[in-house]
């Protein structure tokens, strides 16, 4: 396989050949993948391609996924697009998930939405999960609920789990 680097060191491409030295689908199911990034350096786009150079998904059933970031760098929404370049269903069972951050920067929230951007229930049996934390940063509790906003059981048969720390 070949890479190529932009000039702030970031990955942009990473291209697979057979011994013959064609094009060769990976184990990941594409035969080349492009990167882009923003100005922070952080990956904003991931797309693959087969032997063809045309889109094709990957082992997860996505051609083509973007990421948005805060000002702070939190990685605040994935969406993922199949060949056609329209939103598809990845194998964990949504198009599109958004997060949301406190001012320490802990993950608050995560919700999770199909292609027509409606709440939709992840692979894990729920569409969103919400945690908190102590003054110390401690996770202290993490909830799950279903695509109508009511609690739901998680793959681990579990709605909501609550921490305790001591002093220590």
């Amino acid at each position: 396989w070949t890479s190529k680097y932009d000039d702030r060191g970031n990955k942009v491409e990473n291209a697979f050949f057979g011994t013959d030295g064609k094009p060769v689908l990976s184990t990941d199911g594409y035969a080349r993948v492009t990167y882009k990034f923003d100005d922070r350096g952080n990956e904003v786009e991931t797309a693959n391609f087969g032997t063809d150079g045309k889109p094709v998904l990957d082992t997860n059933g996505v051609a083509r996924w973007t990421s948005k970031y805060d000002d702070r760098g939190n990685k605040v929404e994935n969406a993922f697009f199949g060949t056609d370049g329209k939103p598809v269903l990845s194998t964990d069972g949504y198009a599109r998930w958004s997060s949301k951050f406190d001012d320490r920067g802990n993950q608050v929230e995560t919700a999770y939405f199909g292609i027509d951007g409606k709440p939709v229930l992840s692979t894990d049996g729920y569409a969103r999960w919400t945690s908190e934390f102590d003054d110390r940063g401690n996770k202290v509790e993490t909830a799950h609920f279903g695509t109508d906003g009511q609690p739901v059981l998680d793959d681990y048969g579990v709605a909501r789990y609550t921490y305790k720390f001591d002093d220590r």
